[in-house]
């Protein structure tokens, strides 16, 4: 049975990529550090996945499935990786030093196995597909690999690298909340996910035939669905999130149904919506579409995905590269006035939930330097910038703040 290598066991590499690749006749060798569950894993050679959703759940059995400890058994790591179709990572860009030594080693053994002609030879090349949260991880893991190749191999397995290994980034969309102790209590390997499964990767990365698997979507417009992701998937979950946290709400779901707050994500995503057509060529009527099923996802009860979860770290969440302020440049420099837009941004410069930090660092700033200035500091906007007075102005409305 062909093999996948399935660097990480939690909420996302069992919780999304390994139902695509079972379903899809591989094995799973997942690679984690935690050893009870590599241990788990190992003894049942499966286990459960839950699709919920309002209307109830689908209960799935993942299986084949069996698991490597990371941090014990580097050689057996290495040896899999060389003979497997392809990898996978779902493990945080953080822990991707980590990760290099393995995949070095396992490029050497490879080059090895290609060049003696031994049995069975592994289909060429090795494509490492990055599921992260994180634009460029592909380049950021190959860089890493390279470098530690750089320390330990000879010039022919650093030539098989540069011809036959890549490093390939997707967009992972389906969300997957943290299991609850009762979703622990009942079977700890047990995770439970929406039913969403779409996973579009960036087909011009991927070395030789894409393979056939379930909800692989490659194209070669990935710049634009990874643009789509965080303008419409992350953006949308932001505004529902400050809004619904000036609300009161303390749910997604509850934000999501509250008819105060979606004409303002539907009008975030009429404007977000335009500029990526504009930018990236998304058809107008399937935008739409996407969008719709989107708010109807948002509405899921049974993810229970709190505001205050979404809305966490909004410091990173205000740079002019992120979800909000990113998406409201966007619109700009395709002419259009992202006015629902910036009632997000304000809702995010008021966000001050107790216990996270850089909550307080936003409000420290505002309360020392207003708005505007504010902006600039935290978000990179200039004084004169056409949002800085739209925000300026959602933000000064007399409080509570302004739905409407």
């Amino acid at each position: 049975m062909p093999t996948v290598v399935q660097f990480g066991a939690g909420n996302i590499g069992r919780g999304f990529m390994s139902q695509l690749w079972t379903e899809s006749g591989y094995e799973v060798v997942f690679v984690d550090v935690n050893a009870e569950l590599v241990d788990a894993l190992n003894e049942r050679r499966s286990y459960p996945l839950r699709l919920i959703e309002n209307a109830g759940h689908q209960d799935l059995t993942i299986a084949p499935v069996r698991a490597l400890n990371g941090q014990e058994n580097i050689v057996s790591v290495a040896a899999t990786l060389a003979r497997c179709t392809f990898a996978c990572t779902a493990v945080g860009v953080n822990i991707f030093p980590h990760l290099a030594s393995a995949l070095a080693k396992a490029v050497v053994a490879r080059t090895a196995i290609v060049a003696n002609g031994w049995k069975p030879v592994p289909r060429e090349p090795l494509n490492v597909l990055c599921c992260e949260n994180q634009a460029g991880a592909g380049a950021m893991l190959r860089a890493a690999v390279a470098d530690a190749l750089a320390l330990r191999s000879g010039e022919r397995a650093r030539r098989y690298f540069e011809e036959n290994v890549a490093f390939v980034d997707a967009s992972v969309g389906r969300m997957v909340p943290v299991p609850t102790p009762e979703l622990l209590a009942e079977d700890p390997l047990l995770v439970a996910a929406e039913p969403y499964k779409e996973l579009p990767i960036d087909a011009d990365a991927w070395l030789g035939p894409v393979p056939k698997i379930a909800a692989l979507q490659p194209t070669s417009n990935f710049a634009g669905y990874v643009a789509r992701k965080l303008f419409t998937h992350n953006g949308g979950h932001a505004v529902l999130a400050y809004l619904g946290y000036q609300s009161g709400h303390a749910y997604i779901w509850q934000a999501a149904d509250d008819p105060a707050i979606v004409p303002i994500l539907q009008g975030a995503w009429q404007e977000t919506g335009a500029a990526l057509a504009a930018a990236y060529g998304f058809d107008k009527n399937e935008q739409a579409r996407h969008q719709e099923d989107l708010l109807h996802r948002f509405r899921n009860r049974a993810l229970g995905d709190t505001a205050e979860r979404v809305a966490r770290d909004p410091l990173r969440k205000l740079r002019p590269d992120d979800r909000l302020v990113g998406g409201a440049l966007l619109c700009l420099q395709h002419g259009i006035t992202p006015t629902h837009v910036c009632k997000a941004i304000a809702a995010a410069l008021r966000y001050d939930a107790p216990g996270d930090p850089t909550a307080a660092q936003v409000q420290g700033e505002i309360r020392r330097s207003g708005v505007a200035a504010a902006l600039h500091t935290l978000c990179g906007l200039p004084a004169d910038s056409p949002l800085t007075a739209l925000v300026d102005k959602a933000y000064g409305a007399s409080p509570p703040f302004p739905l409407s």
